[in-house]
């Protein structure tokens, strides 16, 4: 396993976080420990409620705006979306899945406000960089209509 190559990529990640910050319905930015189910939690206070976020982030270094645009979609790891949606009926946390692209634009999901209901692919032999090995496993397709794409 290639620990270095997570901890940059979830630092890269971070830093572009917290260049949307001003741009998100989010006040106080964190980041969660290591090994932890999702990268980032946030909180925002309105009309003396406050709300809990669990962010997910990826970099997806290898890829423009104008290629998903092409797909029309954007995967997730079928375990990652699960986790981000138990955090809405477990813990009430607003859950937010957000992509960098490679010519610097994000594209944010809110997931408890998916209009389109995301496609289920099945994946065998995927290069892992992190983990050095081919590995398989299941995907959801997020459809981009249902993303905030913002340049940053």
């Amino acid at each position: 396993m290639n620990k270095e190559y997570f901890k940059q990529n979830e630092d890269n990640c971070y830093e572009k976080l917290l260049m949307l910050q001003d741009k998100l319905p989010i006040d106080n930015i964190g980041r969660t420990p290591e090994k932890y189910h999702y990268d980032a939690s946030g909180t925002t206070t309105l009309s003396g409620k406050t709300y809990e976020f669990a962010i997910e982030l990826k970099d997806r270094f290898n890829y423009s705006l104008e290629s998903f645009n092409k797909f029309g979609s954007i995967m997730i790891e079928a375990h990652k979306l699960s986790q981000l949606l138990l955090e809405l009926i477990i813990n009430n946390r607003i859950p937010f899945y957000i992509n960098f692209t490679s010519d610097g634009y994000a594209i944010i999901y809110n997931v408890r406000k998916l209009k389109k209901y995301p496609t289920l692919r099945k994946f065998n032999n995927i290069q892992s960089k992190g983990y050095e090995r081919r590995e398989s496993g299941d995907r959801f397709m997020l459809d981009l209509h249902d993303a905030m794409i913002i340049k940053l």
